[in-house]
């Protein structure tokens, strides 16, 4: 016992050390200024998120989720919807305010590593709150299980970081990314579609997109005439677009990230392919997906795990709260981090103080509830899957115009659907 307690000693000895290179790295903190006058010690709360970098865009929506959940607890006691909790007393327990601290991972995942290392042996946090996309939500989740503080991943969508892992600090809150683009296999199947060309971006959560695609299409009897990997540092997808275009697939689904989703429309528009369907897993449901492509973008199909307007509790009161913060409508990032935060409140609320870690990890794993993003349960601690979502779900969704205005229709499931799907996709104006 003593030489396992030497060894993690000197793991955490070195991991102090490897991570005083921070210096000059974007910091972001929300140390509310009452504390100070109401003489109560924060509670420490860590991230590390893209805000420069590839997923800067997306990444700085989570980051204003979790400062609008700070901003609620810390005046309120409670986030929307939350306030049937116990501990109603401004802060978030014990009348301790929320103090964020937020460090710029520059869509890298071994900054990603550096920085989770330096909030939880340098910065003295006392929980955690996970970083943007799989990549580094992969690359810290050895850290985070060896510090064993609890921290909810909200935007983390590949299954394979849970698969088989027994994860026992962090559980997933976005649905698994095996279930990208609902329903468009079928969809596709039932106007006749015969083929499907699935491209994917070589990292883990676009990587997992495409293998469920792949999974369902071969499923319902559909052929896969491309399935391809391009470098997630690709920033011309001419060439791979037109392999699917010379295999004449009916359907052209995957993808990436945004700039991924808005350069794959361009280079289908450049080589005149005209897929009976295009389906896009990342970028289509941002504005910044319309407003690069204009009329382009009309038709293109993508999913969302959230939309203002959910039926969730709260939803409606976050979206008008973001837009009269931020003068727009948020996206599903933004809620994902509001939603991730709600999580980690209704663990340390039920628990009663933030010193039991093991107390809110248990709870976390043992919840079944709802936040303003998404229904919330994952698999239980003895899985050798914990941690993985099992409950929140998706909708697929299409651009269209009524009159002059662009607008988003849900074309999936049925029971969501708020507009006639545009089949076929009728080509470039």
């Amino acid at each position: 016992m003593s030489n396992q307690n030497e060894r993690r000693f000197s793991r955490r000895e070195f991991l102090k050390k490897t991570a005083t290179g921070v210096a000059g790295v974007a910091v972001i903190g929300m140390a509310p200024d009452f504390s100070r006058a109401a003489g109560k010690k924060p509670v420490k709360i860590g991230a590390s998120i893209s805000i420069t970098g590839k997923y800067a865009r997306t990444g700085q929506e989570q980051r204003r989720g979790y400062e609008l959940w700070a901003e609620h607890i810390n005046q309120r006691g409670h986030s929307l919807a939350k306030d049937q909790l116990p501990h109603k007393e401004p802060g978030l327990i014990d009348g301790r305010p929320v103090e964020l601290i937020v460090l710029d991972d520059r869509s890298d995942p071994t900054t990603g590593i550096r920085l989770f290392t330096e909030l939880i042996y340098n910065r003295g946090v006392d929980l955690l709150l996970g970083p943007y996309s799989s990549a580094v939500s992969n690359a810290v989740s050895p850290i985070v299980e060896e510090s064993q503080i609890p921290t909810p991943m909200p935007l983390a969508s590949s299954p394979k970081i849970w698969k088989g892992k027994k994860l026992q600090w962090m559980p997933q809150i976005q649905p698994p990314a095996s279930f990208r683009l609902p329903g468009v296999v079928k969809i596709g199947k039932d106007h006749g579609n015969k083929t499907i060309a699935i491209i994917f971006s070589d990292t883990a959560f676009p990587r997992a997109a495409a293998e469920g695609i792949k999974e369902r299409a071969e499923k319902h009897g559909m052929e896969v005439v491309l399935y391809e990997a391009y470098p997630k540092t690709l920033t011309d997808w001419t060439p791979i677009i037109s392999k699917a275009n010379e295999k004449k697939a009916d359907i052209l689904a995957g993808g990436g990230y945004l700039p991924d989703s808005i350069g794959i429309v361009k280079a289908a528009k450049s080589v005149n392919y005209t897929p009976h369907i295009i389906s896009l897993v990342i970028g289509v449901a941002l504005p910044d997906f319309r407003e690069s492509l204009g009329n382009d973008a009309l038709h293109i199909t993508g999913d969302a795990d959230w939309l203002p307007g959910a039926e969730y509790p709260g939803a409606k009161e976050f979206t008008d709260e973001y837009v009269k913060k931020h003068g727009r409508k948020p996206e599903y990032h933004a809620a994902a981090g509001y939603g991730t935060a709600q999580i980690l409140e209704e663990a340390v609320k039920q628990v009663g103080n933030v010193k039991d870690k093991k107390a809110i990890r248990d709870v976390m794993y043992g919840l079944d509830t709802v936040t303003v993003f998404n229904k919330y349960k994952v698999m239980p601690l003895d899985s050798p899957n914990s941690g993985l979502q099992t409950a929140a779900k998706r909708l697929l969704l299409q651009w269209q115009k009524d009159g002059e205005e662009f607008k988003k229709v849900v074309i999936f499931p049925p029971e969501a659907v708020t507009g006639k799907l545009v089949y076929p996709f009728p080509g470039w104006a």
